[in-house]
């Protein structure tokens, strides 16, 4: 069950790779750029576990299944990575570990101000963006994020 979705009220090409390809071909597409959903596009869904661990496991189980995803399609559907953005050191660590693994880019929040931290435009995020463009990951991101409501890192409510 995926929110108020059985797995057969959910498209295949969502979850299987081989759907995702005979997708493409029949719409007439070479390649897709894959976002993630759940997690919230900027992965803002993850700070509502206050466990740092378990955020960034997370993460990485994520970026992983992502790069098997995208293998799978022979490489005609990129995953942008996850970034674990509220920890700055392990952000960067991550995008070098999925450059590493064939992820193509990165998608981060884009109001990390919401969560306590820096705005993107700091001086701050600049390991990031400079990692970022030494490996060539384009970053996306979708303005409108937002977090829903002032969100601490590590505390909700």
């Amino acid at each position: 069950m995926f929110f108020d979705f059985d797995n057969e009220m959910v498209h295949r090409a969502s979850y299987d790779a081989q759907a995702r390809v005979e997708m493409l071909d029949e719409l007439g597409l070479a390649a897709q750029i894959m976002y993630p959903n759940v997690a919230g596009f900027g992965n803002q869904n993850f700070l509502k576990s206050p466990d740092d661990a378990l955020r960034l496991i997370s993460v990485e189980i994520y970026n992983d299944a992502l790069a098997e995803f995208q293998d799978a399609t022979n490489q005609r559907v990129f995953g942008m990575a996850l970034l674990p953005w509220w920890d700055l050191d392990a952000a960067v660590r991550e995008i070098e570990r999925c450059h590493a693994n064939g992820l193509r880019g990165i998608v981060t929040c884009s109001n990390p101000e919401e969560a306590g931290l820096p705005d993107m435009a700091m001086p701050h995020w600049d390991p990031v963006w400079q990692v970022c463009s030494d490996l060539a990951m384009p970053v996306n991101w979708l303005y409108a994020t937002k977090l829903g409501r002032r969100v601490r890192i590590g505390v909700t409510g």
